[in-house]
């Protein structure tokens, strides 16, 4: 999907979203951040909520944005993804069951390229570890946030009680052995390996 391309850099700007109204980007709940691109070339000011902006500000420390990110932030954000994706199945609208049918398409598809281009080579918690130790405090502290953001966040909630018969969300160490079983997988194909 187009619109959940990251398309921001480290000189965007993030400021309060003003109207109530205004969806998240990403998982459709109440957006309390835009982040304006910084020229038009990137494209329009994306709106994000307060546990998926902490992502675009992974994304916006640089350029080793392949790095900085954990696979257990990573899963974890995936998770509170799949609870949107869910919530908007119980709708009953035909536009917001589709618009989820795309988002989970996308959600596989990243996955992959997570695993293939970001731990395909090594053992993801080692890669993990290294990386964290060697940002700088302003990355550290954006890890810190996320963490807190999506620890409060039910992330292994169910169907429950408005639809028994919907699946149970994947908790986000499901997402976490899905990415290190794709990353072996990858790197069984070859792919993500070389020195490019």
């Amino acid at each position: 999907m187009e619109n959940l391309h990251f398309g921001i850099d480290k000189n965007s700007e993030l400021q309060k979203s003003i109207d109530a109204n205004t969806q998240c980007t990403h998982c459709r709940s109440p957006a309390k951040f835009s982040v304006a691109p910084d020229n038009l070339e990137t494209g329009v000011s994306i709106n994000v909520c307060a546990v998926c902006v902490h992502y675009y500000r992974l994304n916006e420390l640089g350029e080793d944005d392949k790095v900085i990110f954990t696979a257990e932030l990573q899963a974890k954000w995936i998770s509170h993804l799949q609870k949107a994706i869910q919530f908007a199945k119980q709708s009953g609208s035909k536009e917001k069951v589709e618009e989820a049918e795309q988002l989970e398409k996308w959600l596989f598809a990243h996955a992959e390229f997570v695993a293939a281009s970001q731990w395909a080579t090594d053992n993801p918690v080692a890669i993990d570890a290294a990386v964290e130790r060697s940002l700088p405090n302003t990355r550290k502290l954006v890890f810190s946030e996320l963490a807190l953001a999506l620890s409060q966040e039910k992330l292994t909630s169910s169907g429950g009680s408005s639809n028994p018969s919907m699946p149970p969300i994947n908790s986000w160490k499901d997402h976490l052995e899905q990415f290190n079983n794709l990353s072996l997988t990858a790197q069984a194909k070859g792919q993500g390996s070389g020195n490019a």
